[in-house]
């Protein structure tokens, strides 16, 4: 799978790994994006149930990659 970050591992905008429709706001989309690396003491993401519920119900884009 081709990398959604740039060569310095900075988010590309440009490459998301998928796009959802937002579950809890009308006229606004979610990215999901893979990071080579991340400089934090922690990160909080979507839980299990909810992102199977994302690709099931609101799934717009995924790359092929």
């Amino acid at each position: 799978m081709k990398s959604t970050t740039d060569n310095n591992g900075a988010f590309d905008p440009n490459n998301p790994v998928a796009v959802f429709r937002s579950s809890t706001k009308a006229d606004a989309y979610v990215v999901l994006t893979e990071l080579m690396e991340v400089d934090a003491r922690s990160v909080y993401g979507p839980g299990d149930n909810q992102l199977s519920k994302a690709f099931r119900d609101d799934l717009l884009y995924m790359s092929e990659e």
